[in-house]
């Protein structure tokens, strides 16, 4: 390849490895106990708590890693990079699960899936411009993955709730799928209800006489709220005795669900009111104009009676699910380096005057008022927005 004069550099390389991971301190083959003193009795009584029951099947959580990489640069240096796939199988990853109730336990810390990642990641610098005075580079770095559920051991208590929680991870789909109702709506009681996969309207009950619920086969996949790809564009230009860089990164691929309004004081479900929230049914005939669920009625012979529960068919809801794509001007960066024959002589070097900008530009994709860094994507209660930071630094060397 010595007369490809274009060529400068070309490498492949390939590496495999195996891994493994403990489980934390709190898990193991050991019962361990957690002291305390009961100061209430005279005198004060020393007693012990099960931290963490007795464990003999837990086992080390493996993986095995796959990747083939090619680095290169052609052109003089003008350009360079790395293209690299990459597979991770992950086996007995640790995660919790169910246990009998009368263990006097909820759940327990075990080996409860089997999970592959795989992907693309891609580096490409280029030297746009080079004069005496004049420079412009740009790296752009992209990466692109894809993981899946490979096995999952089977829980007893798979509601729909914990599906649409992503508490319970699914065969065959992503670690962060997001599944949803589908929501019908109000019925003349004002109670809300969703559709099974036959038309069925299912008022959702999660105990007594009137437990209902739906299958997983009645609930909507809506993708994943992990970002399947990611974007960065980062250029550099060098004018003079200036210096100015601008990262744009973009995340892309994944979905979000929003938060609906609901009447304020409705219990557990209540969090700051949100526009709309005064709209709720009221009386029989409001649910031909409104979508949102009235008050909870507290008996059950109340008439229009339905469980919290019920409300997961509204607030779990796949219309309210949302594209989660967005570009952020991460970073802005503007240097100035003060030189002079005056600061020579004072023994001063390197001096430079800095500005920068983080967070300062966002636009999402699916409409800019929600910000995919500042919210819960599976509940979709927002938190408080990424905020610009702005800092000026002068520095020297003496």
């Amino acid at each position: 390849m010595h007369d490809l004069a274009w060529l400068d550099n070309l490498q492949l390389r390939a590496a495999t490895g195996f891994n493994g991971n403990v489980p934390a301190s709190n898990a193991g083959p050991f019962l361990v106990l957690n002291s305390g003193l009961n100061t209430l009795l005279v005198p004060a009584q020393q007693y012990f708590d099960v931290l963490t029951p007795e464990n003999q099947s837990l086992r080390w959580e493996t993986t095995r890693n796959y990747n083939i990489g090619l680095d290169y640069t052609v052109l003089n240096n003008r350009v360079s990079g790395s293209i690299d796939w990459y597979m991770k199988r992950s086996f007995d990853v640790f995660g919790q699960f169910d246990a009998d109730p009368t263990s006097g336990w909820n759940q327990y810390n075990a080996n409860t899936a089997s999970i592959e990642n795989k992907g693309l990641e891609l580096m490409l610098n280029t030297v746009n411009v080079k004069g005496r005075k004049f420079q412009w580079r740009t790296q752009l770095t992209a990466s692109f993955n894809h993981n899946k559920v490979l096995a999952v051991k089977a829980t007893e208590f798979a509601t729909s709730e914990r599906i649409a929680l992503g508490s319970s991870p699914v065969q065959g789909r992503p670690i962060g799928a997001l599944f949803s109702y589908n929501y019908g709506g109000l019925n003349a009681l004002g109670q809300p209800y969703a559709w099974d996969r036959e038309g069925n309207e299912k008022v959702l009950a999660f105990f007594g006489t009137a437990q209902v619920d739906v299958t997983f086969d009645d609930m909507i996949y809506n993708g994943t709220t992990t970002p399947k790809y990611v974007l960065g564009l980062n250029n550099q230009f060098d004018i003079g005795q200036f210096n100015v860089s601008l990262l744009f990164m973009y995340y892309g691929g994944h979905v979000m669900r929003v938060e609906q309004p609901l009447p304020h004081n409705i219990g557990y479900f209540a969090n700051n009111p949100l526009q709309g929230s005064s709209n709720f049914w009221r009386k029989p005939g409001d649910e031909k104009i409104t979508r949102i669920p009235g008050y909870v009625r507290a008996s059950s012979l109340a008439p229009g009676y339905y469980q919290s529960y019920a409300l997961y068919a509204y607030q779990y809801a796949s219309e309210f699910v949302r594209k989660a794509d967005y570009i952020r001007l991460r970073d802005v960066v503007i240097t100035y380096n003060i030189r002079g024959a005056l600061l020579n002589k004072l023994g001063v070097s390197n001096a430079h005057l800095r500005f920068q900008a983080q967070n300062a530009f966002r636009y999402t994709f699916s409409g800019n008022d929600i910000d995919p860094e500042a919210i819960d994507r599976v509940t979709g209660i927002r938190r408080l927005e990424t905020q610009p930071f702005y800092s000026l630094t002068i520095s020297a060397n003496f």
